[in-house]
């Protein structure tokens, strides 16, 4: 007997009237008009049953903060940085808590069920960090959440940006990521020999692997249109 049948189910590959079998937290069978007993039946009603929605990228500690400390007038990007700058001197771990927390019972009731967030790591406090991993740890029977740290006010022009983000680390935080806003200046930036050597080995690993997937695609479209590499 099975723990659960689901039936009348459409998938999102387009097959219709299937059921779906779960036996000890795992989906067992999938099968068209499968009858068998079950300790729970649900019939779908011919609805969409597909896997649970994952968000790629989200920013969990400043969800459900419209209007703190005022209205993003322009609706640009970068006037959303300056507001998130003005707010944080006022944040507190509960309020960031609590918002996260609300967002994530929404994400739940819409199907979405995976969410990788970055969390500020520039401010020293780690306020951010610190109600994220409180809230990775409330909703990890429902949600798999993953924390990327992320420093806003830039890694080596903020001061402390290293450090915090070693702390972050330590804390429980499981990437480093960043994403620039525009352009940057030409120019070399400020920073240590050792920080230079520590950075070398895996910038030359990743523009090998950028090159080699670049070359690969290239040979495959190359192949397809019938053209000379």
């Amino acid at each position: 007997m099975f723990d659960l049948l689901i039936t009348h189910a459409t998938l999102p590959d387009g097959r219709q009237n299937m059921s779906l079998a779960v036996q000890g937290g795992k989906f067992v069978e999938v099968k068209e008009g499968l009858n068998a007993p079950a300790h729970d039946t649900i019939d779908a009603g011919n609805l969409l049953v597909s896997p649970p929605f994952v968000d790629a990228h989200f920013h969990l500690d400043a969800t459900l903060s419209y209007g703190l400390p005022r209205v993003n007038q322009s609706g640009t990007l970068l006037e959303g940085i300056a507001l998130w700058g003005e707010l944080k001197p006022s944040l507190t771990v509960e309020a960031i808590t609590q918002r996260a927390l609300t967002y994530c019972d929404w994400a739940v009731g819409k199907g979405l069920l995976a969410i990788r967030s970055h969390v500020d790591t520039s401010d020293e406090r780690l306020l951010a960090v610190r109600a994220l991993l409180e809230v990775k740890k409330q909703v990890a029977p429902y949600i798999d959440l993953q924390l990327v740290a992320f420093p806003q006010d830039g890694v080596l022009r903020a001061k402390g940006g290293v450090e915090n983000l070693k702390r972050a680390l330590d804390l429980g935080v499981e990437v480093v990521g960043g994403i620039p806003s525009g352009l940057p200046s030409i120019g070399l930036p400020k920073m240590s020999w050792d920080t230079v050597m520590t950075l070398v080995s895996s910038a030359l690993v990743i523009s090998l692997v950028g090159f080699m997937e670049a070359i690969s695609i290239a040979k495959a479209v190359a192949s397809k249109t019938k053209q000379r590499l």
